[in-house]
């Protein structure tokens, strides 16, 4: 186990428009992820697909060495028990600033 959290080579895209390419990270357990940016860029995916609300079209995920899905025996669909596991190591606080900040 490299890390806490590990994305290696994951793209989402919706249909013609990549939202997050190709994008790795290795993150050690002492520290914390913050993400900011442009509308447009991800922000709101990435907490979908670490939770696995959202599977990536390409790549892997693992949470403390676990990925967070696997396919089944017979190749129908996802794991579910597999993924509850998973996510039940997953903690996240999400807001967005448009709810704080009104001018």
């Amino acid at each position: 186990m490299s890390g806490i959290l590990r994305i290696e080579q994951v793209c989402n895209k919706f249909g013609d428009q990549s939202v997050i390419g190709d994008q790795t990270l290795d993150m050690p357990s002492s520290q914390s992820l913050g993400v900011i940016g442009l509308g447009g860029f991800g922000k709101s995916i990435l907490p979908r697909l670490l939770s696995g609300f959202v599977l990536p079209d390409s790549g892997r995920i693992e949470i403390v060495g676990d990925a967070m899905w696997r396919q089944k025996a017979d190749a129908r669909g996802i794991d579910v028990n597999r993924l509850r596991l998973v996510r039940a190591k997953v903690g996240m606080v999400c807001f967005s600033s448009s709810s704080y900040f009104h001018t």
